[in-house]
């Protein structure tokens, strides 16, 4: 995975990109730091430039930074919808909305991938848990507030404890 960039870096790096910078205004000391870090180079006319390196480097940043906002957004809803001990699909499972993440959040704008990979993240900072090691089909993978998810013993959990019942075998 690739290195962060420091906040000094990302900053220069972005207004030079966006054009609110220009390479002539560069310091010395800046120009040298960017150079060795592999953010510029020189053309074959001998003009200074911003690298692939540089451009990529800037580009995952912002997308971090988008992530990190879409993961907020959905801790705070999943922390107001979510309730304990229900597990939650990314996508509706037949006629239930009620348990299903995605359509809550896709009138903001956000897609099933930023979606998943917010779960993970908050799955990461123990905040949330799943069923995942519990199940054979991702079709059935549920997200369960942390602490809450109890595994199917094929018992029922809330039934009465049943008399001793009697087999009878019939040899004929």
């Amino acid at each position: 995975m690739a290195k962060s960039l420091s906040t000094t870096q990302f900053e220069t790096l972005n207004s030079i990109s966006l054009g609110e910078k220009s390479l002539d205004s560069l310091t010395t000391v800046e120009a040298i730091q960017l150079a060795q870090d592999g953010f510029l180079t020189v053309s074959s006319s001998g003009a200074v430039q911003l690298s692939q390196k540089a451009e990529r480097a800037v580009i995952r940043q912002l997308k971090r930074a988008k992530q990190g906002r879409i993961t907020q957004a959905l801790a705070y809803f999943l922390g107001s919808h979510m309730k304990p001990g229900i597990g939650y699909s990314v996508k509706p499972q037949g006629k239930s909305l009620d348990t299903a993440i995605l359509p809550h959040v896709a009138k903001l704008g956000l897609d099933r991938d930023e979606v998943l990979d917010s779960l993970k993240a908050l799955r990461a900072e123990g905040v949330l848990e799943t069923n995942a090691g519990h199940v054979k089909n991702n079709c059935s993978i549920r997200w369960f507030l942390a602490g809450t998810f109890e595994p199917d013993t094929g018992v029922p959990q809330n039934a009465e404890p049943k008399e001793e019942e009697t087999v009878f075998a019939v040899n004929g």
